[in-house]
C-alpha cells in the first residue's frame, strides 16, 4: 500500500462536564457591540468554564479576496481590533478555556498569503495567532475544518459543511439530517 500524504486532522475534544459558551460570527472591527457585551454578561451570569469563539472572529476584510473597498482596508486596525476584543473576552473569563476557532474569514489572512507572499507562510510571526497574541492571552487553537467536540455535540463554523447549508429554512433540521447528530453551527 503507498503511503498516504492525507492530513489527518483530529478533533479538539472538549472533556468532562462543562459550561460553555459559543460566540460566532463576531467579525472584529465589524462586531455588534452590545450584542457581544449581552452574550459575555450572558456566560457570567451562567458561570460558563468555557469560551468557544466558533469562527469569523476576526473580518479580515483588507485581505480579502472579494473586491474590497480600499478606504475601508486597514488591516492593522483591524488587528488591534480584535487583540482588543479577544482581551476583553479573556479579562471576562479569567480562568475559562477559551478556544479560537478558525472560519472562513479567519483564514483569509493565510490565503492572501499564499497567493501574493507565500514565502512568509513560513514565518510564525506572520501566521493570525501570532498576530493576535493568542498565546498571550492562553486562548487555544482550533484550525480550520478542526472540529470540535464537547461532549456529544459536535461545532463546526458554516464552511466546514460542504455545500454549507443553503437553505436558512429549517436550518437546525437540515444540519441534523446532514450529519446525524447533535450539533451546532456558527
Amino acid at each position: 500500500m503507498p503511503k498516504s500524504t492525507a492530513e489527518v486532522t483530529e478533533p479538539v475534544v472538549i472533556s468532562g462536564k462543562r459550561k460553555v459558551l459559543i460566540l460566532s460570527d463576531i467579525h472584529f472591527p465589524f462586531h455588534d457591540e452590545a450584542a457581544l457585551m449581552v452574550a459575555l454578561e450572558h456566560g457570567n451570569k451562567e458561570e460558563c468554564d468555557t469560551v468557544i469563539l466558533n469562527g469569523d472572529t476576526i473580518e479580515n476584510y483588507g485581505v480579502s479576496r472579494w473586491e474590497p473597498d480600499p478606504r475601508r482596508r486597514n488591516l492593522q486596525h483591524e488587528l488591534q481590533t480584535c487583540r482588543e476584543g479577544l482581551a476583553m473576552i479573556r479579562s471576562a473569563f479569567p480562568k475559562a478555556d477559551i478556544y479560537f476557532k478558525f472560519g472562513n474569514h479567519d483564514d483569509r489572512l493565510e490565503q492572501y498569503l499564499k497567493k501574493n507572499a507565500p514565502l512568509l507562510l513560513d514565518v510564525p510571526e506572520c501566521s493570525l495567532e501570532s498576530l493576535l497574541k493568542l498565546d498571550e492571552l492562553k486562548i487555544k487553537v482550533a484550525r480550520s475544518k478542526q472540529v470540535i467536540k464537547s461532549g456529544n455535540l459536535l461545532i463546526l463554523h458554516g464552511h466546514e459543511l460542504p455545500k454549507g447549508l443553503a437553505n436558512p429554512v429549517c436550518a437546525a433540521k437540515r444540519l441534523y439530517d446532514r450529519l446525524r447528530t447533535t450539533s451546532i453551527c456558527g
